[in-house]
């Protein structure tokens, strides 16, 4: 059996084998318009081997794919974390969309606004509920360690696991220079700049503004025409993605503290990977004032598992 390129051999580009069409255009042509396969031999009309299709997810999706949907239905999901047995799953809840009625169109630049203040208020509140529901007995530990403050000694207090999970979570989320405040001004949110920063959560910036990309072409009007089903997209997948990743830095928490030592950033681009959520939406083509999104999730290895004994 021939093994697979992993590469165009004209552009090098990569080829990740999604189920996404980022890295190749028509069947086995590169976006760069490399042909990866000879069409003119009779091989793709007479197969020599025989295949069986064991997998029952790939099964399902080939004998039921026309009537599971319909053909105003589309599927909205990341293709670096999708899985096909997500598509088939029962849908975790449905959500009602109620679109906005405006007189004038908003604008790009509007629109980008609105989304990061969404994005602020969505990030806010996952904050909130880390802190006051996860780490209640902890708020004390996290501003130890956000103010460096030291014992009478002089020596730098040990660290609380939970304070380090938290605290860095935090920071590279939001891609903040430095993980200790030194002004209240520190915790505030820099304003959204046009075309710098759409997004207050940088670490999946571009991750929101592909799925952002990608909902524009499911739909018959701009994304900018239906701030609701947008809103509901982006703020789900970075509500999902933000707890599974401060649950992977609560799993490295207890070790790192203790050596007073960050993971490389190789590690947290690994976390940040298993972080992403397993989820689709699915929609309609045709936006309506009210229309209904079904959203079907699997947590995977994301079990988000609260250890209560990291301290001690």
């Amino acid at each position: 059996m021939t093994e697979l390129i992993t590469q165009c051999p004209t552009c090098n580009k990569s080829i990740p084998f999604l189920i996404s069409d980022k890295s190749l255009g028509n069947p086995f042509t590169c976006k760069c318009g490399n042909k990866l396969a000879d069409f003119a031999g009779s091989q793709w009309s007479t197969w020599k081997y025989t295949f069986q299709i064991t997998d029952e997810c790939v099964k399902d999706w080939i004998e039921r794919g026309d009537t599971k949907w319909g053909i105003n239905d589309r599927l909205l999901f990341n293709p670096n974390s999708a899985e096909i047995s997500t598509f088939y799953r029962k849908c975790s809840f449905t959500s009602r969309v109620h679109q906005h009625k405006t007189s004038e169109l908003t604008s790009e630049i509007q629109l980008t606004k609105d989304l990061y203040e969404e994005n602020k208020q969505c990030f806010k509140s996952i904050d909130k509920y880390i802190r006051n529901n996860l780490l209640c007995k902890h708020h004390n530990c996290i501003r130890v360690l956000q103010e460096l403050r030291k014992l009478e000694e002089g020596e730098f207090q040990p660290i609380c696991p939970y304070a380090y999970a938290y605290i860095f979570w935090r920071q590279t989320i939001l891609n903040a220079q430095h993980f200790y405040i030194t002004s209240k001004k520190e915790q505030q949110f820099p304003a959204s700049k046009s075309g710098t920063r759409n997004f207050v959560t940088q670490l999946i910036e571009e991750t929101l503004v592909d799925l952002r990309d990608r909902l524009s072409t499911q739909i018959n009007l701009k994304v900018s025409d239906t701030p609701g089903l947008l809103s509901q997209v982006l703020n789900r997948y970075t509500t999902e993605f933000c707890l599974n990743y401060f649950y992977q830095w609560l799993s490295i928490a207890k070790e790192n503290a203790a050596a007073i030592r960050v993971p490389s950033w190789t590690v947290v681009n690994k976390m940040m990977e298993h972080s992403q959520p397993i989820i689709v939406f699915k929609h309609r083509y045709e936006i309506e004032n009210k229309q209904e999104v079904e959203i079907a999730m699997s947590y995977g290895l994301n079990q988000r598992v609260f250890e209560k004994d990291l301290v001690g």
